[in-house]
């Protein structure tokens, strides 16, 4: 269970005596705490861009930890979503889905997650093929745009230039936080768009034109998610 939102410290602090502030609990970090008696694993992730913690408790006892949550947060305006409320969240972080915005042959670097590379390692699985792609060139790349409004764009929809196909939209969504159609595009790797510069996307038989955007649209320095 992932109990995310401003509030979300608040309602889990109701049900447990132990301490689960930041300061005890920080960003990327886990615990081992009691939830309304049960015995839980506490992490805190930012998949969702927010203050998240995901909790993981037996499986027998899993309804009825939910049930106390629910209970202890409906005053606070907690609310269950589903996996499509997810995938607007993760795309306004810009994050990307492996195996959605990527495929099979998309490496480390071109994903954007070259960051993910601990250095100080000298002898890590995978390191020796992480340093020879390292020097190689893109064979794709992942873009990021964005649009007023609502727009009618789908996930597949083509990225061209003119008659050359450049690659796809591999996740659009309209995000009512914004009020903007965010994506990301698993283009080519020329040309080398930029922030500001236009992609051109076909859609229903005509040419739609819109913004290369700086990933991630929402909260760039992860202020909330971290707090």
């Amino acid at each position: 269970m992932n109990l995310a939102g401003p509030k979300a410290r608040e309602i889990l602090s109701k049900l447990t005596n132990n301490d689960i502030s930041n300061g005890c609990l920080p960003y990327m970090h886990w615990r081992e705490i009691e939830v309304a008696g049960v015995k839980a694993m506490v992490l805190r992730m930012g998949f969702l861009g927010e203050l998240s913690l995901e909790l993981h408790c037996p499986s027998n006892q899993a309804s009825f930890v939910w049930e106390r949550i629910m209970e202890t947060g409906r005053p606070l305006g907690l609310k269950p979503c589903g996996l499509e409320t997810q995938f607007i969240c993760r795309l306004e972080k810009g994050h990307v889905l492996p195996g959605l915005d990527t495929d099979g042959y998309t490496n480390l670097f071109e994903a954007g997650f070259g960051w993910l590379w601990d250095r100080s390692k000298t002898d890590m699985v995978g390191g020796s093929m992480l340093r020879m792609l390292e020097k190689e060139p893109f064979k794709n790349r992942i873009v990021g745009f964005s649009q007023d409004g609502r727009v009618g764009l789908r996930d597949g929809d083509l990225v061209v230039d003119g008659p050359k196909r450049l690659g796809y939209i591999s996740s659009v969504r309209y995000s009512p936080l914004l009020n903007k159609t965010i994506g990301l595009a698993f283009l080519k790797p020329a040309p080398d768009f930029k922030v500001g510069e236009q992609l051109t996307l076909w859609l229903d038989g005509k040419e739609f034109t819109a913004p290369c955007a700086k990933r991630p649209f929402y909260d760039p320095h992860g202020e909330r998610m971290k707090t």
